[in-house]
Protein backbone atom coordinates (compact mmCIF):
# COMPACT_ATOMS: atom_id res chain seq x y z
CA UNK A 1 0.00 0.00 0.00
CA UNK A 2 3.10 2.21 0.20
CA UNK A 3 3.40 2.54 3.68
CA UNK A 4 6.21 1.64 6.17
CA UNK A 5 7.29 1.89 9.52
CA UNK A 6 11.03 1.36 10.11
CA UNK A 7 12.16 1.38 13.23
CA UNK A 8 15.26 1.74 14.28
CA UNK A 9 17.98 -0.12 16.02
CA UNK A 10 17.91 1.38 19.77
CA UNK A 11 15.02 3.38 18.89
CA UNK A 12 12.29 0.89 21.75
CA UNK A 13 14.43 1.33 25.40
CA UNK A 14 15.85 -2.13 26.57
CA UNK A 15 13.82 -3.76 28.44
CA UNK A 16 10.65 -2.72 27.11
CA UNK A 17 8.20 -4.64 24.29
CA UNK A 18 5.61 -3.11 22.35
CA UNK A 19 3.54 -4.59 20.39
CA UNK A 20 4.07 -2.63 16.99
CA UNK A 21 1.33 -1.91 13.98
CA UNK A 22 0.44 -0.07 10.99
CA UNK A 23 -2.74 0.62 9.92
CA UNK A 24 -4.53 2.76 7.00
CA UNK A 25 -7.82 3.72 7.75
CA UNK A 26 -10.15 3.55 4.53
CA UNK A 27 -13.61 5.19 6.05
CA UNK A 28 -14.68 8.61 5.41
CA UNK A 29 -14.81 9.66 9.09
CA UNK A 30 -11.18 9.18 9.49
CA UNK A 31 -10.06 12.26 7.36
CA UNK A 32 -9.42 15.51 9.02
CA UNK A 33 -11.55 17.74 8.00
CA UNK A 34 -10.04 20.07 4.82
CA UNK A 35 -11.80 23.45 3.65
CA UNK A 36 -12.48 24.54 0.89
CA UNK A 37 -8.86 25.72 -0.67
CA UNK A 38 -7.22 22.46 0.90
CA UNK A 39 -7.18 18.70 -0.28
CA UNK A 40 -5.85 15.69 1.50
CA UNK A 41 -2.83 14.25 -0.30
CA UNK A 42 -1.63 11.44 1.48
CA UNK A 43 -4.02 8.46 2.87
CA UNK A 44 -4.77 8.44 6.69
CA UNK A 45 -2.11 6.04 8.78
CA UNK A 46 -1.98 5.23 12.38
CA UNK A 47 1.16 3.76 13.65
CA UNK A 48 1.57 2.41 17.48
CA UNK A 49 1.20 1.68 19.98
CA UNK A 50 0.24 5.25 20.92
CA UNK A 51 2.23 6.91 23.55
CA UNK A 52 5.19 4.55 23.56
CA UNK A 53 8.32 5.92 24.68
CA UNK A 54 11.24 5.83 21.67
CA UNK A 55 14.46 7.01 22.36
CA UNK A 56 15.08 7.44 18.59
CA UNK A 57 12.54 8.56 15.62
CA UNK A 58 10.94 5.91 13.54
CA UNK A 59 10.39 6.57 10.06
CA UNK A 60 7.19 6.54 8.58
CA UNK A 61 6.91 6.73 5.22
CA UNK A 62 3.05 7.23 3.02
CA UNK A 63 2.65 7.79 -0.70
CA UNK A 64 1.14 11.71 -1.34
CA UNK A 65 -0.13 12.63 -4.74
CA UNK A 66 1.27 16.03 -4.99
CA UNK A 67 3.04 17.18 -7.82
CA UNK A 68 5.80 18.42 -5.18
CA UNK A 69 6.96 21.54 -5.91
CA UNK A 70 7.15 23.87 -2.40
CA UNK A 71 6.47 27.14 -4.26
CA UNK A 72 3.04 25.98 -5.46
CA UNK A 73 1.95 24.05 -2.22
CA UNK A 74 1.42 24.91 1.44
CA UNK A 75 1.73 20.98 2.37
CA UNK A 76 0.93 20.72 6.42
CA UNK A 77 1.26 17.19 8.56
CA UNK A 78 -1.44 16.79 10.64
CA UNK A 79 -2.21 14.43 13.98
CA UNK A 80 -4.97 13.08 15.72
CA UNK A 81 -5.13 13.60 18.96
CA UNK A 82 -6.51 10.82 21.36
CA UNK A 83 -9.68 12.73 22.13
CA UNK A 84 -10.09 12.44 17.68
CA UNK A 85 -9.38 15.98 16.88
CA UNK A 86 -7.41 16.80 14.23
CA UNK A 87 -4.18 19.38 15.55
CA UNK A 88 -1.64 20.50 12.79
CA UNK A 89 1.91 19.41 13.73
CA UNK A 90 4.34 21.06 11.31
CA UNK A 91 4.00 22.45 7.61
CA UNK A 92 6.36 20.92 5.27
CA UNK A 93 9.97 22.75 4.80
CA UNK A 94 9.33 24.99 7.86
CA UNK A 95 10.94 22.23 10.62
CA UNK A 96 12.89 23.53 13.11
CA UNK A 97 14.81 21.88 15.95
CA UNK A 98 11.64 22.36 18.71
CA UNK A 99 8.94 21.13 16.10
CA UNK A 100 8.21 17.85 17.32
CA UNK A 101 9.23 15.99 14.15
CA UNK A 102 11.18 16.78 10.62
CA UNK A 103 9.53 15.34 6.94
CA UNK A 104 11.22 14.71 3.81
CA UNK A 105 8.76 14.98 0.43
CA UNK A 106 10.07 12.86 -2.40
CA UNK A 107 8.32 12.47 -5.97
CA UNK A 108 5.84 10.52 -4.90
CA UNK A 109 6.59 9.72 -0.90
CA UNK A 110 6.48 11.45 2.32
CA UNK A 111 9.18 10.09 5.29
CA UNK A 112 8.58 11.69 8.45
CA UNK A 113 10.93 11.39 11.35
CA UNK A 114 8.96 11.56 14.91
CA UNK A 115 9.16 9.75 17.85
CA UNK A 116 5.36 10.21 18.51
CA UNK A 117 3.25 7.07 17.34
CA UNK A 118 -0.05 8.23 16.72
CA UNK A 119 -2.43 9.14 13.56
CA UNK A 120 -1.24 11.01 10.50
CA UNK A 121 -2.38 12.67 6.89
CA UNK A 122 -1.02 15.28 4.85
CA UNK A 123 -3.22 18.28 3.94
CA UNK A 124 -2.32 20.57 1.60
CA UNK A 125 -3.59 23.85 0.29
CA UNK A 126 -2.56 25.34 -3.53
CA UNK A 127 -0.75 28.59 -3.24
CA UNK A 128 -0.67 28.70 -6.91
CA UNK A 129 -2.80 27.99 -10.10
CA UNK A 130 0.30 25.79 -10.85
CA UNK A 131 -0.42 23.50 -7.71
CA UNK A 132 -1.14 20.00 -9.27
CA UNK A 133 -2.68 17.29 -7.37
CA UNK A 134 -2.16 13.51 -9.17
CA UNK A 135 -5.29 11.82 -9.41
CA UNK A 136 -5.84 8.32 -11.45
CA UNK A 137 -9.07 7.50 -13.65
CA UNK A 138 -9.47 3.62 -13.43
CA UNK A 139 -11.99 2.15 -15.76
CA UNK A 140 -13.96 -1.23 -14.76
CA UNK A 141 -16.74 -3.20 -16.33
CA UNK A 142 -17.23 -7.20 -16.95
CA UNK A 143 -14.54 -8.72 -19.19
CA UNK A 144 -17.58 -10.50 -21.02
CA UNK A 145 -21.46 -9.58 -21.73
CA UNK A 146 -23.79 -11.31 -23.11
CA UNK A 147 -26.54 -8.71 -23.52
CA UNK A 148 -26.78 -5.10 -25.51
CA UNK A 149 -25.75 -3.38 -22.21
CA UNK A 150 -22.83 -2.74 -20.79
CA UNK A 151 -21.79 -1.07 -17.72
CA UNK A 152 -18.57 0.54 -17.10
CA UNK A 153 -17.76 2.17 -13.79
CA UNK A 154 -14.95 5.13 -14.19
CA UNK A 155 -12.96 6.03 -10.53
CA UNK A 156 -11.46 9.29 -9.98
CA UNK A 157 -8.97 8.41 -7.33
CA UNK A 158 -5.52 9.83 -5.20
CA UNK A 159 -2.85 8.71 -7.33
CA UNK A 160 -2.03 6.21 -4.27
CA UNK A 161 -1.46 2.59 -4.46
CA UNK A 162 -3.78 2.17 -1.52
CA UNK A 163 -6.74 4.06 -3.30
CA UNK A 164 -6.59 1.59 -6.37
CA UNK A 165 -6.31 -1.26 -3.91
CA UNK A 166 -9.41 -0.28 -2.01
CA UNK A 167 -11.66 -0.05 -5.42
CA UNK A 168 -9.71 -3.21 -6.92
CA UNK A 169 -11.14 -5.15 -3.68
CA UNK A 170 -14.53 -3.43 -4.05
CA UNK A 171 -15.05 -4.59 -7.81
CA UNK A 172 -13.86 -7.81 -7.24
CA UNK A 173 -17.01 -7.85 -5.26
CA UNK A 174 -19.16 -7.19 -7.54
CA UNK A 175 -17.48 -8.69 -10.31
CA UNK A 176 -15.87 -5.90 -11.65
CA UNK A 177 -12.47 -5.75 -13.57
CA UNK A 178 -9.89 -3.35 -14.82
CA UNK A 179 -10.58 -2.85 -18.40
CA UNK A 180 -7.06 -0.69 -18.95
CA UNK A 181 -4.25 0.46 -17.11
CA UNK A 182 -5.18 3.17 -14.93
CA UNK A 183 -4.11 6.37 -16.36
CA UNK A 184 -2.33 9.49 -14.63
CA UNK A 185 -4.45 13.00 -14.47
CA UNK A 186 -2.68 16.00 -13.11
CA UNK A 187 -5.72 17.84 -11.25
CA UNK A 188 -4.88 21.57 -10.66
CA UNK A 189 -7.34 23.86 -8.41
CA UNK A 190 -9.91 25.94 -10.49
CA UNK A 191 -13.53 26.43 -10.04
CA UNK A 192 -13.83 24.59 -12.77
CA UNK A 193 -16.12 21.08 -12.79
CA UNK A 194 -13.67 17.82 -13.23
CA UNK A 195 -15.34 16.70 -17.45
CA UNK A 196 -14.96 12.91 -18.51
CA UNK A 197 -15.94 12.27 -21.69
CA UNK A 198 -15.76 8.56 -22.83
CA UNK A 199 -15.08 7.97 -26.40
Amino acid sequence: SGVSLLIPAGAIPQGRVYEMYLTVHRKENMRPPVEDSQTLLSPVVSCGPPGALLTRPVVLSVRHCAEPSTEDWRIELKSQSAQGQWEDVVIVGEENFTTPCYIQLDSESCHILTETLTTYSLVGQSITKSAAKRLKLAIFGPVSCNSVEYNIRVYCLDDTEDALKEVIQLEKQTGGELLDEPKTLHFKGSTHNLRLSIH
